[in-house]
């Protein structure tokens, strides 16, 4: 309504000063500085007279989480090879890196790797030079000395409640077995994390409403309706281990899976009412 009335006033002076006097007429080159100094004193509405503006809200950041045991294990297994000749080596690494894939795999058996409980992926095969330090400081050309193999795998272990207590150790006693001279893990996760984030939200919205309603308590006033919703990062806080190579007298290492905390975070916005 307001915007309205300024345009007719706007309008209207605009026909006033068209159809004034003969000394705006015969000097048109203050037309513009007059308009100007027209819209400058024309009162501009506040966004608050509008309804543009809105005043007595607040915001809270709240944060849940909730603990639950992982379903998910991840076992990355390698071979490194060192020889003088990149054919000698590649060949000696494939030839181990086969080795440590058979016991894998028969220790997970075949029905867990066709139904794809267990997967086993290749994650890298690389070889690489190894240069030698020069024994000159002041020599900058580099010398091969020999060169680097490496095959590495990644082992996706999921349903772990369906597992025995040392189905993770095996894996990894057998691979070392065989040859396996890197092995890290096993990385715990959550693969069916929707049920544990739905109470970790609920948990982080009761976070925010208690923490608004201390502030609003301390000014007196009440949270009203809620206005906006945003859902923050969000993710998990994984447990990992790690598993040393070790020699093949060593007994099987043992894992436990502990828990994962799952965390949700979001920002709330209410209305502020007076008491």
């Amino acid at each position: 309504m307001i915007g309205s009335v300024h345009l007719r006033l706007v309008v209207f002076c605009c026909f006033s000063l068209a159809h004034s006097g003969p000394a705006l007429a015969q000097s048109p080159d203050t037309l513009p500085e007059t308009l100007r100094k027209l819209f400058e004193s024309i009162p501009t509405p506040r966004l608050d007279t509008l309804g543009l503006a809105r005043a007595g809200l607040i915001s809270m950041d709240g944060e849940g989480s909730v603990r639950v045991r992982p379903d998910t294990a991840r076992i990355r297994v390698g071979v490194v090879s060192e020889t003088a000749l990149p054919g000698e080596v590649a060949q000696q690494n494939a030839s181990r890196m086969s080795a440590v894939l058979d016991a894998i795999k028969k220790t997970v058996g075949e029905p867990s790797l066709s139904s794809g409980s267990v997967e086993v992926r290749t994650e890298a095969v690389t070889l690489t030079p190894i240069f030698a330090v020069p024994q000159d400081p002041q020599r900058h050309n580099s010398v091969v000395s020999g060169y680097r193999a490496n095959n590495s795998v990644q082992i996706t272990v999921r349903d772990l409640d369906q597992r025995s207590p040392g189905f993770l150790g095996a894996i990894i006693e057998q691979a070392n077995k065989v040859g396996a001279n890197e092995i890290s893990g096993p990385e715990f996760i959550v693969f069916n994390e929707a049920r544990p984030l739905v109470e970790a939200r609920v948990n982080a919205i009761e976070d925010a409403r208690t923490k608004a309603e201390t502030y609003a308590k301390a000014l007196n006033v009440r949270l009203g309706r809620v206005v906006a919703v945003t859902d923050g990062e969000r993710g998990h806080r994984p447990m990992p281990m790690m598993a040393r190579a070790s020699s093949p007298a060593d007994a099987t290492p043992p894992i436990e899976t502990g828990t994962n905390e799952m965390v949700a975070r979001v920002t709330v916005t209410w209305e502020l009412k007076q008491d």
